[in-house]
């Protein structure tokens, strides 16, 4: 199943905590990217991603983006929704 994630700086996220753990964010998710969970991801123009994420339930998708650098530091919210395909 195909999930949207939505990864938000949260508005009193210090900048320079985010700029300190943004390779370690950047290498986490390119091993999802690898592994074959997200399999799009898009910038929204400001700090943080838009994400296509393949995963069996809402529950392996928090798993997934919750233990992230940016996540587990408290400096990012996460919104996710199932994508359920229109069938047209």
């Amino acid at each position: 199943m195909k999930f949207l994630v939505t990864r938000r700086l949260r508005e009193d996220s210090p900048m320079d905590r985010f700029a300190a753990l943004l390779s370690e964010e950047v290498e986490a998710l390119r091993q999802l990217k690898a592994r074959g969970v997200i399999l799009e991801a898009w910038s929204p123009g400001r700090p943080g991603a838009i994400l296509i994420v393949e995963a069996n339930s809402e529950a392996d998708v928090d798993g997934f983006v919750n233990n992230l650098p940016l996540a587990l530091a408290g400096l990012i919210e996460v919104e996710v929704d199932p994508l359920l395909e229109l069938g047209f």
